[in-house]
């Protein structure tokens, strides 16, 4: 609380008051790549479930139109849901089922993990264990302050070649993803109205398909 006793010093200009204060507060230390990982990690492992719309772009030097989906998701360990209204592409670690409404098609097959193949869910869940860093940098997305970390495979030999992530400051959490492979297409996915540890249902993860649609079992057994 300010005294009164001496009017005196109230006549002190307040602006110099605010640029000592200012001085003599230590900056705000940088946080390093690695702290950036550790924070990802650390939000991650906490997560149950995500829910999320999104919109991926595939880009090309042979391609200069690319290719465009929009969609929502909801991923879970190694299981996710994946639907862009034409299509919906299901697994739940064990059994994939791809929907084509168009074709009236469904069909099913082993769960396979492929190298040529981006798991947006493998990658949000065990990137570490697959990429290192290569740079640092941040950048304003939507007036929102993120944190941007290059990354390059632990594997010289790796199908994926550099991996750019964007992690919101403000929860930790990985908004927009820029995937180049070795043939030099690329793939930008952008994570909007992320929900964490949604309710699902007992259907999530697997595909009914309506009465009539053609089903193609392609499973080994």
């Amino acid at each position: 609380m300010m005294r009164m006793r001496h009017p005196f010093r109230m006549m002190r200009p307040p602006g110099l008051l605010l640029a000592v204060l200012f001085l003599v507060q230590p900056p705000a230390r940088a946080q390093s790549g690695q702290e950036v990982l550790d924070r990802i990690k650390a939000r991650y492992e906490s997560i149950d479930a995500l829910q999320a719309s999104f919109r991926q772009t595939i880009t090309s030097a042979y391609d200069d139109a690319g290719e465009t989906y929009e969609g929502t998701l909801v991923l879970q360990g190694d299981r996710y849901r994946v639907e862009t209204g034409a299509q919906t592409i299901v697994t739940d670690g064990t059994v994939t089922y791809i929907w084509n409404a168009p074709e009236n098609q469904l069909l099913i097959n082993d769960y396979v993990e492929d190298e040529t193949t981006f798991s947006l869910n493998d990658f949000l869940f065990h990137f570490d264990d697959v990429y290192e860093i290569a740079s640092t940098g941040k950048a304003l997305i939507g007036g929102k302050d993120h944190h941007m970390l290059r990354l390059r495979p632990r594997n010289p030999d790796a199908y994926f070649r550099e991996i750019t992530l964007l992690m919101d400051d403000r929860d930790s959490l990985i908004t927009r993803l820029e995937v180049v492979d070795m043939n030099e297409v690329k793939m930008v996915f952008q994570l909007n109205d992320i929900t964490l540890n949604p309710p699902l249902g007992a259907d999530t993860f697997t595909f009914s398909p309506p009465e009539g649609a053609e089903v193609v079992d392609l499973r080994t057994e």
